[in-house]
């Protein structure tokens, strides 16, 4: 009798930490759309893999832009805790006169997230 209370008792236990969930994984590729300081709209994509991946910034419909920091994929540093994701640009790895950026976000659920560049323009991105 004590063997199957304590069977029982590990099969309960088990139970419960099976349907205990983690986060998903950050790793994937993000998208959305942003305004650049300058008014334009543009597309972002981040790829993430582990505690980097890249980030491209993109105007829509215009192929014509002047600037080569757009549409050039740049390294990025991703961080998470309390809830909290640190995105780190780091463009002028990619090509000397790029800016880096930072971005903030939190998930709003595991297909999306939310946030702010450095500068205070909102970002929406949804997982592909």
């Amino acid at each position: 009798m004590k063997t199957i209370k304590l069977a029982l008792a590990l099969l309960l236990s088990m139970a419960g930490t099976a349907g205990a969930q983690e986060p998903a994984t950050l790793n994937g590729t993000w998208l959305g759309e942003t305004t650049l300081p300058g008014g334009a709209t543009a597309e972002v994509q981040m790829k993430v893999e582990g505690g980097g991946g890249t980030w491209s910034i993109a105007l829509l419909g215009r192929t014509d832009h002047a600037n080569p920091c757009l549409g050039r994929p740049v390294p990025i540093a991703v961080s998470e805790a309390g809830g909290v994701i640190r995105i780190h640009i780091q463009a002028s790895q990619s090509l000397k006169g790029c800016q880096d950026g930072r971005v903030t976000l939190k998930r709003s659920d595991d297909r999306h997230l939310e946030g702010t560049f450095g500068d205070g323009r909102a970002l929406k991105l949804q997982r592909r």
